[in-house]
């Protein structure tokens, strides 16, 4: 008996291209959504477009993976333009634009989406501050995805090499503040102050959750004050809230830093965390975000008497350090051109 055996294999075209999607909300100034935006995402080769719903949001599908440029506008607001946003397939990027309105009253005017990269996110900074994004210090050569590694090879700036520690316009590292959502928070470092007072060996920020830096290195702003030196001011991004998505990493950043421990620096283990909230209502606007970090280290006494070549050899050390950070944020507009914001901290450190 004969038979006949068949099969399938199906065949995938040799240019298809990975594709990811893009989503997020336009507001105005007063955190009012914005409906009718234009959303433009351009590149080399292709361009897409969208527009924002009665909610602010807006979603576009099928975007090639890589760096787009993508463009916001909507008239009698000022556009609004991000230079590079990554595209992939493991996450979505989420964005929340905020459109300001435009107040000149002319006959005729012609709109250019122009914007320069490193404009500081506060408008009432003229000079001396510049945005960082949390993707520039994942592809600065040795940056640790650390923005304070970053910022330290601007000009004014000085850094170390042995910790993350900046020295801005020669003031010390002590005097530099770190800042999140507003708010003035602890020295946010793995094994901070330890080698050097304001520093620390490893950032215990996620690349993942922080959304963008404003770095000052003078001229402060008047909401700005208890500093001499410079201000990071980080902001924690919004997750995605039509998706749920998920990332792991694992790295081997210990075996990096370990020529820059001092050779007592043994039984080094750390953590972090990091995370955010957000809850719109119709009341309006709660956000709750946390970080954290808790770190040891220490050594056992050598037993053996005849190999106690340095001192530190015959003491047992055991050191244990950490800091938490959080804040409740809740923000109400009142109407087009107020709002009415309140923050809720609790921090604390431990050396």
């Amino acid at each position: 008996m004969a038979g006949l055996l068949w099969t399938i294999i199906p065949l995938t075209p040799a240019n298809a291209q990975i594709r990811g999607r893009l989503c997020g909300t336009v507001l105005n100034e007063w955190g009012q959504a914005l409906n009718g935006a234009s959303i433009q995402v351009s590149g080399p080769k292709a361009l897409f477009k969208a527009i924002s719903d009665s909610s602010g949001f807006f979603c576009i599908d099928s975007i090639p993976t890589g760096r787009w440029k993508v463009d916001i506008q909507l008239p009698g607001y000022l556009v609004w333009s991000e230079p590079e946003i990554e595209i992939s397939t493991g996450i979505t990027p989420s964005i929340s634009c905020v459109l300001y309105e435009r107040v000149h009253q002319v006959k005729e005017i012609v709109v250019k989406g122009k914007t320069q990269k490193g404009q500081a996110s506060n408008t009432m900074v003229l000079t001396g501050a510049r945005r960082l994004q949390m993707e520039e210090a994942s592809r600065y050569a040795g940056g640790f995805d650390d923005p304070a590694r970053l910022a330290a090879s601007f000009g004014g700036v000085s850094g170390g090499i042995g910790n993350n520690g900046m020295a801005v316009r020669g003031n010390k590292p002590g005097s530099f503040q770190w800042r999140v959502e507003g708010i003035e928070i602890p020295n946010p470092n793995h094994f901070a102050d330890i080698l050097s007072f304001g520093a620390g060996g490893l950032s215990a920020l996620s690349a993942s959750a922080i959304a963008g830096a404003d770095f000052y290195t003078g001229a402060f702003p008047a909401e700005f004050g208890n500093t001499l030196a410079g201000i990071m001011d980080l902001k924690i991004r919004n997750g995605n809230a039509q998706q749920r998505k998920y990332a792991f990493r694992i790295g081997a950043i210990l075996s990096l830093i370990s020529p820059l421990l001092p050779p007592e620096a043994g039984g080094i283990r750390f953590q972090d965390f990091s995370g955010k909230w957000h809850f719109p209502t119709r009341i309006g606007k709660f956000s709750f975000w946390c970080l954290g970090a808790r770190d040891r280290s220490g050594q056992s006494e050598e037993k053996d008497s005849l190999k106690w070549k340095y001192d530190y050899l015959r003491e047992r050390a055991d050191s244990r350090q950490g800091f938490i950070a959080s804040g409740l944020h809740y923000k109400i507009s009142l109407s087009k051109q107020s709002s009415v914001s309140s923050t809720l901290s609790w921090n604390t450190n431990d050396i």
